[in-house]
């Protein structure tokens, strides 16, 4: 989940969203 990880910190900024989807992923990993 490595490259998942790195490839959403670049859209962080611009999707909110993933920030909780980002979250919810570790949480599961």
């Amino acid at each position: 989940m490595s490259y998942y990880g790195s490839d959403r910190s670049i859209h962080k900024q611009s999707d909110n969203i993933d920030i909780k989807i980002d979250s919810m992923v570790q949480a599961i990993e």
